[in-house]
């Protein structure tokens, strides 16, 4: 009766999850279609967030936001450098206003991952500041796995989606990406392992910019010590020590994402990273227990 009873309960949440996702994206497209025409190219961020999905990225976009010094369009995730870059420069400034005293921000954990983000954003913003938030990678792929399901876009039970990764990714070569307009649904909304591979997503953006524009942060940190957490991003950004309000966004509707998951798929996950962590903690001194 208790598992009948949860079972009802996560469906109901998805369909009404699906509902509401469904609806903003087709907003989304809707004004994009109009952005030049409605809005004055302004100026660029100096400041990206470009990872990792489901690390606390949401919570670190409102938090920034409350900075008087800083400035990010309300619309997290804008996704230029990975999806949007064909649709212009003018189109990515058009979201910021005229270059003030403030420092603009962007954040988008898409970045992170894209294999050619890194290039195309050294390209236009040389100078930037880059943070990273990168949660233990074996509960990220479980909770982009809860998320996607519940949006509706997942359709296979956990472990056959697990399982049908490798095949999913193969069918879309990851060098088709190169292309401006080009988008693996395979890869960004279904690539739960591949998505924790943080060493070599990094090593690209070690190779496009210099390692002292980048900050590498714990997203467990953020849980525990979001202040301290705060305070790094600020130095690291040269703004003012700031105190935001904080408020945890963007739950996982069905709560604790490890215990809602087969107890195996999760010992199988950490024994996957295993060599790629040890490789990332060799590159940038971050690791988990």
């Amino acid at each position: 009766m208790t598992d009948t009873f949860l079972v009802s309960s996560v469906e109901d949440k998805r369909e009404e999850k699906t509902r509401k996702y469904r609806k903003l994206i087709r907003k989304l497209r809707r004004r994009d279609a109009f952005r030049l025409w409605k809005y004055t190219p302004g100026g660029v961020p100096g400041l990206i967030v470009i990872g990792a999905q489901k690390s606390g990225t949401t919570t670190l976009h409102q938090m920034l936001s409350q900075h008087p010094e800083l400035w990010g369009h309300p619309r997290k995730e804008l996704h230029y450098f990975n999806e949007n870059m064909f649709r212009g420069e003018k189109w990515y400034r058009s979201f910021f206003p005229p270059q003030g005293a403030r420092t603009y921000f962007d954040v988008t954990p898409a970045y992170l991952c894209h294999p050619y983000a890194a290039e195309r954003m050294a390209a236009l913003l040389p100078t930037a500041k880059l943070v990273v938030l990168l949660r233990e990678p074996a509960s990220r792929a479980l909770s982009q796995y809860w998320m996607e399901y519940m949006r509706g876009e997942e359709d296979l039970d956990i472990e056959a989606a697990f399982a049908a990764e490798p095949d999913r990714l193969a069918n879309y070569p990851v060098a088709r990406l190169r292309r401006k307009r080009a988008f693996s649904r395979a890869h960004f909304q279904h690539g739960y392992f591949w998505r924790g591979l943080y060493e070599k997503q990094l090593e690209r953006y070690y190779k496009n910019f210099d390692p002292a524009q980048i900050l590498i942060l714990k997203s467990e940190d953020l849980n525990t010590d979001p202040m301290r957490v705060f305070e790094n991003i600020c130095d690291f950004t040269g703004v003012a020590p700031f105190a935001p309000d904080i408020l945890r966004i963007n739950q996982s509707l069905v709560g604790d994402v490890i215990r809602s998951s087969p107890p195996a798929l999760y010992q199988a996950l950490l024994q996957r990273y295993e060599e790629p962590n040890a490789r990332l903690s060799d590159l940038t001194g971050i690791s988990w227990s």
